[in-house]
């Protein structure tokens, strides 16, 4: 059933039969978002609309605000609930860390960790106080210092360790298709095979 709203004639058209029902209803504006950007167009501060029925000229409350890196990639982001996060790239742009307010009371950071082909090969949360300005954007993240860490693996496909979860080879699951692709992610709680 397909249904098109006519707003010059105020009835709703059903494409599924020639019948016309009438409706009405007002538009209301009183919600609304302020969004300012930078001279690039790219966002810098948004109010929402809990705030701008409060705002009068001059007077503007930033709830959400982003800076931006001399490559144009976001420095740091803040909202009203959530805080600040900060981030860090290699110089080709990829991610390298970031560090939300909670992390930042606790001196962890995120990392994210790439294979020579720039695909992501582990993830998680580096524990080592107070080394998210310091830390060294080539150097791999020790295991003893890390947490909530998930592993990605490409293009191999690992038949043994599915069928030890599944406990049987009686099955039809065979993992194909997966070159250049993830073919599995491992963590603390649970292993996941893919297939394309």
């Amino acid at each position: 059933m397909y249904i098109i709203i006519n707003n010059d004639t105020n009835y709703i058209y059903c494409l599924c039969s020639s019948r016309k029902i009438p409706f009405q209803y007002n538009v209301k504006y009183d919600n609304f978002s302020l969004y300012y950007y930078d001279l690039a167009g790219r966002p810098v501060t948004s109010v929402s609309p809990k705030f701008t029925r409060k705002l009068t000229v001059g007077n503007h409350i930033s709830t959400n605000s982003v800076t931006y890196n001399k490559m144009g990639l976001t420095a740091s982001a803040f909202t009203s609930d959530q805080g600040t996060t900060s981030f860090r790239y290699f110089d080709d742009g990829r991610i390298r860390f970031s560090q939300n307010a909670k992390q930042a009371t606790l001196g962890n950071f995120s990392y994210t960790e790439y294979d020579a082909y720039n695909r992501i090969i582990r993830t998680g949360e580096c524990t080592l106080t107070n080394a998210f300005l310091t830390w060294n954007l080539n150097t791999t993240i020790p295991e003893t210092y890390s947490t909530n860490t998930t592993y990605f693996v490409y293009d191999i496909p690992y038949q043994d360790g599915l069928n030890s979860a599944l406990g049987t080879t009686n099955h039809n699951f065979k993992q194909r298709f997966l070159a250049g692709r993830v073919s599995r992610t491992m963590n603390d709680n649970a292993t996941t095979w893919y297939s394309y």
